[in-house]
């Protein structure tokens, strides 16, 4: 049975989406025993989800945080009395990047980024993100209050998990086929290929956002709260030189859109 078509629970399927994406690259550059992982269905997808409490518990903060700040962390989405306006356009938050690094010279050696192209504001059909919590989106009735129906010709479910599907069965082919190619090349070939297949591994995710992104906000208050997001000065470029760029595929529907690519450092 489909959940109602509401701006809460497709804030949950994105959601969900990103939490698979960031699972699935820290599985297949194997940053933890494969041991720990369990395939389990996303998607309509088999993919891996971890058993390890810690790591789920990092990631689920991490994505929880990072939708708050999607929904509700634009400065220009609210009026002068803190309230949110409606029919402001998304896209403050650009980037969201997995950075697999070796940690003994901190080199990065892969990015995998998602793109936002745009994402329509969505505080004003949202009355609240309890249901970002697991224990809230055991309620339908919940969810449907505090969230909105949205009526978009073309934007359904049936849509939604179709493009959702492909884009994450792509990316999955992708982490497949690097990791088959890295397994095969002598160690000392590719500079990243042996830090891949040494245990020196490890990952930080990160998220690109404008500079009217406010980071230090309560959906409930209009003070500020302290953040628990540390700012990073990356520079103006994004460029970067000897870097292999592997486009992964785009999802546009409704008022979502957004694309995958990853970028391979020699």
């Amino acid at each position: 049975m489909l959940l109602p078509l509401t701006s809460g629970n497709v804030i949950l399927a994105i959601k969900e989406f990103i939490k698979v994406w960031i699972t699935q690259i820290i599985y297949y550059n194997e940053i933890y025993p494969v041991e720990i992982f369990d395939k389990v269905k996303s998607f309509d997808l088999i993919v891996f989800e971890s058993r390890n409490p810690n790591l789920n518990k990092y990631i689920e903060s991490f994505v929880k945080e990072f939708v708050q700040v999607l929904v509700f962390g634009s400065q220009e989405g609210k009026n002068a009395g803190g309230h949110n306006k409606s029919n402001v356009e998304g896209g403050k938050v650009n980037k969201m990047i997995v950075i697999i690094y070796d940690e003994k010279t901190t080199k990065n050696m892969r990015e995998y980024k998602l793109n936002f192209d745009k994402l329509i504001d969505l505080s004003s059909t949202v009355k609240s993100l309890d249901l970002l919590d697991e224990s809230f989106q055991n309620s339908t009735e919940d969810t449907i209050e505090k969230s909105s129906i949205i009526n978009i010709p073309g934007f359904t479910w049936k849509e939604i998990y179709s493009q959702f599907k492909s884009i994450l069965y792509l990316h999955v082919i992708e982490l497949k086929r690097l990791q088959s190619q890295l397994q095969q090349v002598p160690i000392n070939d590719y500079n990243f290929s042996s830090s891949h297949n040494n245990n020196n591994n490890f990952f930080r995710l990160l998220i690109n956002v404008s500079d009217s992104i406010d980071l230090n906000f309560s959906e409930n208050s209009k003070d500020l709260i302290p953040s628990n997001w540390i700012k990073l000065n990356n520079g103006k470029s994004d460029k970067k030189k000897n870097t292999k760029f592997i486009p992964i595929g785009e999802v546009s529907i409704g008022f979502i859109c957004f694309d995958l690519y990853n970028e391979y450092l020699r």
